[in-house]
């Protein structure tokens, strides 16, 4: 370990954060692949597994988010949380680190990636974040005296009003409550999506697509996302509340006041010179996450984040499974820390 990695580790344990994961089997090879690119710098008391399986039912989103909040407002141990999917890899502890600080600065209540308009695949809410890696202020929940049984009030009180309004009636609250962060949220969004479109522009191809918006937009066995316009949101989607987890997330912002604090990120772009015939297509089906300040006129790389993790096995019995397992693989052994 370096010396900063040292400092690293005393300011996660002083600031007493917290690293937490979701696993469905244990030991997964992903899982303890994951975990190798931080594990070691981290405070061992400050890790916490959620296992993915509960009274024999799958165990994660909005369900586990909910477990990890009770838990941690249940007791002081812990001020933040840094939530890691098991297929997400770190490929720069201390850009992490650095960036998580930023975000504690902002005293924002949660912080990730626009889960619409940052990803070729992902064309959902782009106020909303995907998970697989973001920041949770617990500290704020704490310090405004808001409980598990507040949030979780929230959340049912707006589930009672009708499933396919959640995402207006949330925009309604907020704009209602506070016109300033309604604003701001969408100023800022939008800002951080003209961004990551120029980023694209500026390392991808001409169009600022990769190989796999043709298969965002041609797609005919995706039963859920068919023929999708790459890099877009869809206000549709998110009210319907396209991830079970926006309502928790909607909730954080309503009751503290505060926004998301956006990551940047959007499709990880491979030299196609290094990737075999038959992983071609899925060049750019990998998410990123980059550091917000640049270095040197670069991004620092945090994060690769695979996406499905299902399909990952040691054995593969289907073709889809052999694709994918090759392709996480190759991610791996070329991105990871490890």
């Amino acid at each position: 370990m370096t010396i900063e990695d040292t400092k690293n580790k005393m300011w996660l344990s002083t600031n007493k954060v917290c690293f937490v994961t979701n696993s469905i089997a244990l030991p997964s090879s992903l899982l303890l692949t994951s975990l190798k690119t931080y594990i070691e710098y981290i405070p061992i008391q400050n890790f916490w597994l959620i296992p993915g399986i509960k009274d024999n039912k799958p165990f994660y989103g909005l369900n586990a988010f909910v477990q990890m909040l009770e838990y941690m407002l249940s007791n002081t141990h812990f001020d933040y949380v840094i939530y890691i999917d098991e297929d997400c890899f770190i490929t720069d502890f201390s850009a992490l680190i650095d960036e998580f600080k930023l975000f504690v600065k902002s005293k924002s209540c949660i912080g990730g990636l626009q889960d619409g308009g940052a990803l070729c695949h992902r064309n959902h809410s782009k106020l909303m974040i995907n998970t697989f890696l973001s920041f949770w202020n617990i500290k704020l929940l704490r310090d405004k005296k808001i409980s598990i049984q507040h949030i979780i009030d929230y959340i049912n009180s707006h589930v009672k009003q009708g499933q396919e309004h959640l995402f207006s009636n949330f925009l309604n609250d907020l704009k209602t409550n506070n016109i300033n962060l309604y604003n701001f949220l969408f100023k800022n969004s939008n800002k951080l999506l003209d961004d990551i479109k120029q980023y694209r522009l500026n390392h991808f191809n001409k169009d600022g697509e990769t190989p796999y918006a043709n298969i965002v937009k041609n797609d005919q066995n995706n039963k859920i996302e068919q023929f999708q316009e790459p890099y877009t949101f869809d206000d549709e989607t998110a009210e319907e509340n396209f991830e079970p987890y926006y309502i928790l997330e909607q909730a954080l912002i309503y009751l503290t006041n505060t926004p998301i604090y956006y990551l940047f990120g959007t499709d990880l772009y491979e030299d196609e010179t290094t990737l075999s015939d038959n992983l071609k297509h899925f060049n750019g089906l990998t998410s990123a996450i980059y550091h917000s300040k640049k270095i040197n006129n670069e991004y620092r790389l945090i994060c690769v984040h695979t996406w499905f993790s299902r399909a990952y096995t040691k054995w593969p019995s289907m073709q889809l499974q052999l694709e994918h397992t090759k392709r996480i693989n190759n991610i791996i052994k070329k991105y990871s820390r490890i």
